[in-house]
């Protein structure tokens, strides 16, 4: 059973779900970010909030989240939960919240129901421990046991993430360049 999807964010994807999105389309959605030069991660789930019309919780995954995880998101029916390993490197951290965010922008996931996804919630929070709720929100999504999301949606995510991390290094390079120039 497919998860609802909101008219904006529909509006968002355009309705090209069906296949791989192509390079021009990935730009498009950065775009609807309109993140500020030099953004930061509050910055970043600031815009995400906006185009996708629901608060976005972000947490620190549990000291005894399996050691491969480094986010996870999960649409819950009023709110979107973002799970992530704190990093020494702040560009890592970033990266990675980059990466759950384009989850969200490319409706990974949607297959799973938000009874299962609770359920699951609901086991870990009371006594279940976090890598079988993993290993059990990937069999809800359909994925292998090897990634939370098919291998088509991680590359996805990851190309986008990716875009999304060069598009502020180019804009501040950008930036301090203009700046030198005045000197």
């Amino acid at each position: 059973m497919a998860r609802a999807v909101s008219g904006r964010e529909a509006e968002v994807r355009g309705g090209w779900r069906r296949g791989s999105p192509t390079r021009s389309q990935l730009t498009s959605l950065i775009d609807q970010l309109a993140l500020p030069q030099d953004w930061t991660v509050e910055d970043l789930f600031a815009c995400l909030v906006t185009v996708r019309g629901r608060p976005i919780v972000r947490l620190p995954l549990p000291e005894d989240a399996p050691v491969g995880l480094c986010g996870l998101w999960l649409a819950r029916s009023e709110d979107d939960v973002v799970l992530h390993r704190p990093s020494p490197d702040p560009m890592m951290e970033r990266h990675v919240l980059a990466h759950e965010a384009a989850h969200m922008l490319l409706d990974h996931g949607r297959d799973s129901t938000p009874q299962e996804l609770a359920g699951l919630l609901v086991d870990w929070t009371f006594g279940g421990r976090l890598d079988s709720v993993v290993s059990q929100v990937r069999t809800a999504r359909g994925a292998s046991t090897t990634g939370a999301y098919s291998r088509r949606d991680e590359y996805e995510a990851e190309l986008l993430a990716t875009m999304i991390m060069t598009r502020a290094s180019q804009d501040g390079t950008l930036r301090r360049d203009r700046e030198l120039r005045l000197l």
